[in-house]
Formats: C-alpha cells, sequence, structure tokens
C-alpha cells in the first residue's frame, strides 16, 4: 500500500484480501489491530468465522472481555482458549527466543481447535 492510499481504501483492500477464503478463524486479542481485522473478516466472510481469544495468566482480561463485547455485537462466534505459558519449559527458561515460542504455541493452539471445527484459514 502507498503512503497515499485512503483509510477507505486500505480497508477495501483488505476486505478484498480475505473474501477468498470464504471461511477463516481469527486470533483476537481485543487489540485495536485485531479488532480492525474481526470487522473486516466479519464484513468480507459473514458469518463463516469464529473468532478465537487465548486466556490466561499473560493476558489483560480488560483486552479479552473487549474481543468477546466486539465479536457478540458483530454476530460472530466468539471462543476461548486458556494458554498457560508458565507450563512451557522453553518460555519458563526466559530466554531470547521466549517471545517467537510464546506466539508458535499459542498460534499452535488456534490453529487445532480451528482445525478441529473444520476451519483452514487462520
Amino acid at each position: 500500500m502507498t503512503s497515499t492510499e485512503t483509510d477507505k481504501t486500505k480497508y477495501t483492500r483488505l476486505i478484498a484480501c480475505i473474501r477468498p477464503h470464504e471461511a477463516a478463524t481469527l486470533a483476537v486479542s481485543g487489540g485495536v489491530d485485531s479488532l480492525l481485522l474481526l470487522h473486516a473478516a466479519r464484513e468480507a466472510l459473514d458469518d463463516n468465522i469464529v473468532a478465537y481469544t487465548a486466556t490466561g495468566p499473560f493476558f489483560d482480561p480488560d483486552e479479552t472481555g473487549r474481543a468477546a463485547e466486539e465479536a457478540e455485537l458483530l454476530g460472530v462466534t466468539h471462543r476461548e482458549i486458556f494458554f498457560d505459558p508458565f507450563s512451557i519449559d522453553d518460555l519458563v527458561r526466559n530466554g531470547p527466543d521466549r517471545c517467537y515460542i510464546c506466539k508458535l504455541r499459542l498460534f499452535g493452539y488456534v490453529l487445532d481447535a480451528a482445525r478441529r471445527e473444520g476451519f483452514h484459514v487462520v
């Protein structure tokens, strides 16, 4: 995207990128970025989406609540996945790759849940 594109044009392009998938799951944290993506996915895929939000000791309950509220307002199915990073030895060691390991495991949880529900796009 160029810096001269309007926000509306960027949003329209985002929807165009999502629409070909026909159905998808989203990892929604409750932050601004993921909530924007949730809105775009709802517009692009109608009700063919499920939103997943991680809960656990690393996650802000206010953001988790915001994700659930926004999904409900949009009529999107929302599921919570409990994720405890303290149960992962590689994270407890607190090495330099801890953030990578955490995201890899977290998205693995979301991908597993999505596949159980028959979704192939996260």
